[in-house]
């Protein structure tokens, strides 16, 4: 029942709290004795994200059973419909980034928008707007993990010199998008 909770929604829940199974981060880890009790809703963009998300599984569920949890994990990242054994043998084949929401998801979203609106005319920086708007919503529906946090304050930094006329440098960018991440949260150091 934990996969029905959707991010910002209020929860009660009872368990045990235990040091970190990661020893480096000040933080706990809850052990949950029963399911949650819900006791609110999320906020709409939750609510939309989530639909997309269940869509999205209902839309592999035609799938074979391997490939069914496959789908969701390579668009979204969400690997909890995934068989066991084939995260495993992805780990093994050192293929366990494909699941990974990462940069090439986020630039795939917004370059075929951007695509779409450079071919319709529209100025560049109503471009790098709508681009900015759909960045939003890919990070809320993919929910914001360390990769996809990196992905979009690069493609925000793009959108800007987009907007601006300035040129896109991706080393720059790349240098640019990590210090700011560290400065904004340090933990984040240690997830590649």
């Amino acid at each position: 029942q934990w996969r029905d909770v959707l991010p910002g929604q209020p929860v009660q829940v009872s368990g045990t709290l235990a040091p970190s199974l990661d020893a480096a981060w000040q933080r706990a880890t809850l052990f949950a004795d029963k399911p949650p009790i819900l006791l609110g809703t999320p906020p709409w963009w939750q609510r939309a994200a989530g639909v997309v998300r269940a869509g999205l599984r209902d839309a592999a569920a035609v799938l074979p059973y391997e490939e069914r949890g496959l789908l969701p994990g390579l668009v979204d990242g969400d690997t909890s419909g995934l068989d066991p054994v084939l995260i495993e043998r992805f780990r093994v084949a050192g293929l366990t980034h494909l699941v990974a929401v990462s940069g090439t998801n986020c630039s795939i979203v917004i370059g075929a928008v951007l695509l779409v609106l450079r071919r319709a005319r529209v100025r560049p920086w109503v471009c790098a707007a709508v681009g900015g708007v759909v960045l939003v919503a890919f990070v809320v529906v993919a929910r914001p993990s360390p990769s996809v946090l990196r992905a979009a304050v690069m493609a925000s930094i793009a959108l800007v010199c987009l907007a601006t006329g300035r040129p896109r440098a991706g080393v720059p960018m790349l240098a640019a998008s990590v210090l700011g991440l560290l400065v904004w949260d340090p933990t984040l150091s240690g997830d590649a």
